[in-house]
């Protein structure tokens, strides 16, 4: 199959952007400090039941101190933990397996920006150059599609590496064993994304699959979705919570339907586990 390029100068998007996410996210940490929020770095935090109609108590324990704050709504940013939604009893419905195989390797072309997504018979694979002369390999299958140690994960890696025409060309990780990390890349949705006194937003309420390129634009997109139920709570609109669960919703079903089509395009491998769920969808 013929590799097909897409240019960005061909999307209504404007300018795509290979994302630093350090760099991404201490840019946003300053920009709420410099709006006047109180920023704690590396707090631990303690959230006691919330008793209906009282403000939120909650400890946070920042560089050995104590601090004791209220709030009257809490908003969960958690990411894929969900921790404050799911300490609320909230349930998380899980819809595939996915994971990632990731390493970190050399790039061996620094000249060239664009990033690489080449697929196989077990899964698909994700390439981009990074800022530091490095670059990000990651090979996207079913968790229950592997089985063994690290040093199984490493061959099989290695393995389905060798059969990338693509990628195999950008990383010099081939023959040797990369140190991998594992990540989960679930698809996945809270029951509910909002509740009395609390928001979930991003991954903390939905996680995309990495194939969709949302994750971002979801988390910004929610964030100030959120904010602006909760402004138009506290102006008098007695729907707006309900109105904002309403398009999360709304936004994860057309997610679905996006993912489909992506995989849909994909039409060889008929044989293969992967594949076939995802043409079931």
């Amino acid at each position: 199959m013929q590799p097909h390029e897409r240019d960005f100068l061909f999307s209504p998007y404007g300018s795509s952007w290979h994302l630093d996410r350090a760099r991404f996210d201490d840019m946003l940490v300053q920009a709420a400090e410099a709006g006047g929020t109180s920023v704690y770095r590396y707090a631990r935090l303690e959230i006691a039941p919330r008793i209906e109609q009282q403000p939120w108590a909650i400890r946070a324990q920042v560089d050995g101190h104590s601090l004791s704050l209220t709030a009257v709504w809490v908003i969960d940013a958690t990411g894929r933990s969900a921790w404050l939604s799911r300490r609320l009893g909230v349930r998380k419905r899980v819809y595939d397996r996915l994971i990632a195989l990731v390493a970190f390797t050399s790039d061996t072309a620094t000249s060239e920006t664009r990033t690489l997504i080449e697929t196989c018979h077990a899964g698909w694979w994700y390439f981009a150059p990074l800022p530091d002369g490095r670059a990000i390999s990651a090979l996207f299958t079913d968790s229950d599609l592997l089985s063994g140690d690290i040093s199984e994960l490493q061959r099989f890696w290695t393995n389905r590496l060798a059969d990338t025409q693509l990628i195999s060309a950008r990383t010099s990780t081939i023959g040797e064993r990369p140190s991998l990390r594992v990540a989960t890349a679930t698809s996945s949705k809270l029951d509910r994304a909002a509740g009395e006194g609390w928001v979930a937003v991003g991954d903390a309420a939905q996680t995309y699959d990495p194939l969709c390129g949302q994750g971002v634009l979801h988390a910004i997109c929610s964030g100030i979705g959120a904010a602006q139920a909760i402004a138009d709570l506290r102006a008098g609109d007695p729907h707006a919570i309900a109105t904002f669960e309403a398009t999360c919703d709304l936004e994860f079903k057309r997610y679905q339907m996006s993912q489909a089509s992506h995989y849909a395009r994909e039409k060889r491998w008929r044989n293969s586990i992967f594949w076939n769920r995802r043409r079931s969808v």
